[in-house]
């Protein structure tokens, strides 16, 4: 089915990889370390890559939470809350297959066991940007996990475990600190794990604000980049109501803008020049 767009009509721009083009035809120049993309009166909001990673994190971890504490409500089951802290010998190099090699053996232990691994991680940096994880995890009550380093699975540094009553609470702890040092490259900030049947009411919530508006939560819906989001039941396309107005050239910024107003701007320019 092909999709089908929620708007009457088409913007007078599009956006490509280095540009915004105008009713006019006329493309925005390409300067060395900033492509200005469009220009209106409103003033555009400015956004930080790493800024919108953490303020993602901050969302993600309280809902992940939530989420899981509901999945093993509707298994039937009572569970205790088990905190694994994860840290690198000075000498150990970073990669970001560990967690998951450790996360792939606690998965097995239980499953071994007749139970299902439910859990969330968090990555912390030190301002030097020495990485540490948080592995918060669900288990029946009367299972206690094994220490990661006296099992072999985490032989890359030293790890804790402990138990706690508000693991909520010690998501939006952590949430809320963030990062104090350098993130290194193509690291994941968080990681869930164990969502079934409350799988898609936390995507539902994790959605932009202005599409939980307009569609449901059982909606099948797909990003599309640079287009819009595809409902895949309906076909509708969903396209945001913000437009990049300018960026950074690798990224690390851009700034956005109401769609309705870089568009009114973008028909009082070509109307002037006609």
């Amino acid at each position: 089915m092909q999709p089908t767009t929620s708007s009457t009509s088409e913007p007078p721009f599009e956006v490509t990889g280095d540009h915004v083009r105008g009713a006019d035809g006329r493309a925005a120049a390409v300067r060395a370390g900033l492509v200005s993309l469009y220009t209106t009166s409103d003033p555009p909001t400015r956004v930080y890559r790493g800024e919108n990673r953490l303020r993602r994190l901050k969302k993600a971890l309280p809902e992940a939470a939530h989420h899981l504490e509901a999945e093993c409500a509707l298994g039937g089951f009572r569970t205790r809350v088990a905190f694994v802290t994860l840290t690198y010998r000075p000498e150990v190099q970073y990669s970001p297959r560990h967690v998951s090699e450790l996360q792939k053996c606690y998965r097995k232990w239980l499953e071994h066991r007749g139970h299902v691994y439910r859990g969330l991680w968090v990555m912390e940096t030190t301002k030097k940007g020495k990485p540490h994880y948080h592995l918060v995890m669900w288990l029946p009550r009367g299972l206690t996990p094994p220490k990661p380093d006296k099992q072999g699975w985490w032989p890359h540094g030293m790890t804790q475990v402990a138990w706690s009553t508000n693991p909520i609470g010690y998501c939006v702890k952590y949430a809320s600190k963030g990062n104090t040092g350098p993130i290194p490259p193509h690291a994941r900030l968080y990681g869930i794990c164990g969502l079934r049947r409350m799988r898609q009411s936390f995507r539902h919530r994790m959605r932009p604000y202005w599409l939980r508006e307009l569609v449901d939560q059982a909606d099948r819906i797909t990003r599309s980049p640079g287009v819009g989001w595809v409902n895949r039941d309906t076909g509708e396309l969903h396209r945001s109501p913000y437009v990049i107005t300018s960026r950074c050239k690798n990224w690390s910024w851009i700034e956005f803008a109401k769609r309705d107003a870089v568009e009114g701007h973008a028909r009082a320019g070509g109307a002037t020049a006609s």
